[in-house]
């Protein structure tokens, strides 16, 4: 009896494994990175693959790998790269660093405004911070005094990393 509550705990506390497409994936760009240390697109996507196989199999330091991967991919292209900071995002977002995630919500916005993608990770940041009529205003920018609104967070992780959440707005003449 001792050996099979033994057994069935060790299933729970058994680490997870990473997809094998996501595994190929992070050979395929490290390889890349590897022949061309300041490739920034293999780096950004060396980046997602990371996040991805932190998502599946829950080892942390995958984040660290991707944080680094996409600094370096920063210091390759400093100024263009919304790209990286899109993903320096999902990182700290994942870190619960959700005042860092926002500045790099900001200067996504300043490189890429209207992204669909900006407006997840802002969101996101802001409602971490507790901060629920600017994540709403982020969505439905016209959201103010006299709307009603209805903020639903879940706890499914989309495929960049952010968290989803629902909104549902009623502006003051009835409009949803």
């Amino acid at each position: 009896s001792h050996s099979l509550v033994c057994a069935s705990l060790c299933q729970l506390v058994a680490p997870a494994q990473a997809a094998p497409e996501t595994e190929a994936r992070v050979r395929f760009f490290e390889a890349r990175v590897r022949r061309d240390p300041f490739d920034f697109l293999a780096l950004n996507r060396l980046a997602d693959a990371y996040l991805q196989r932190a998502r599946e199999n829950a080892d942390v330091t995958d984040y660290d790998r991707a944080e680094a991967a996409l600094k370096r991919s920063l210091e390759a292209l400093p100024e263009d790269n919304a790209a990286a900071y899109l993903g320096l995002g999902s990182v700290l977002l994942a870190r619960h660093r959700f005042s860092d995630a926002l500045d790099s919500a900001e200067r996504v916005r300043r490189l890429r405004p209207g992204d669909p993608t900006l407006e997840a990770l802002a969101g996101d940041a802001l409602v971490g911070l507790g901060r629920y009529d600017e994540a709403i205003r982020e969505v439905v920018p016209e959201f103010g005094p006299g709307w009603l609104s209805k903020l639903v967070i879940g706890g499914v992780a989309t495929g960049h990393g952010f968290t989803t959440f629902s909104i549902v707005a009623q502006a003051p003449d009835g409009r949803i």
